[in-house]
């Protein structure tokens, strides 16, 4: 699992250079005396202010779906879930409206769709060039800048 959370974290350092900061504090939540840690936040460019909160995902639904909590539960404005689809349960046409549903309820309306971006490796068997491309066409749609310091 360690693999796959690597993964993801490498790929979004190298489209996001140290925008991307998977070691920052201010990336975990802290909740009832318990601290919730998130995968890393997405910093803006120019201000260094959060500007999303990130998790990597791998695993079956039920690991998506607490990814997605900690998620709702992170103050970022924005919130993006990499998803390594290999181990779901179910195809990506049923999980996919289902992961929405969860962060729909957990959230409300008001901040409207979860970004999601489903890569093609993992940390198994990494997919480098295509997830980078990916990565580099979705983030600018979800409102993330590109922009490396």
């Amino acid at each position: 699992m360690g693999g796959h959370d690597s993964y993801g974290k490498d790929l979004l350092s190298r489209v996001l250079g140290s925008r991307f900061d998977r070691w920052a504090q201010s990336r975990n939540v802290m909740l009832a005396g318990i601290e919730i840690q998130l995968d890393g936040v997405i910093t803006d460019a120019e201000s260094g202010e959060i500007e999303c909160a990130v998790e990597i995902e791998a695993e079956n639904e039920p690991q998506v779906r607490g990814a997605i909590l900690n998620l709702s539960l992170h103050p970022a404005p924005k919130a993006l879930l990499l998803l390594m689809p290999r181990n779901l349960n179910n195809p990506l046409s049923k999980a996919l409206p289902h992961f929405q549903a969860v962060w729909s309820r957990l959230t409300g309306r008001a901040r409207g769709k979860l970004p999601i971006v489903c890569l093609k490796g993992d940390g198994s068997k990494p997919a480098w060039k295509e997830d980078e491309t990916r990565l580099r066409r979705k983030l600018p749609r979800f409102g993330i800048n590109l922009q490396v310091p």
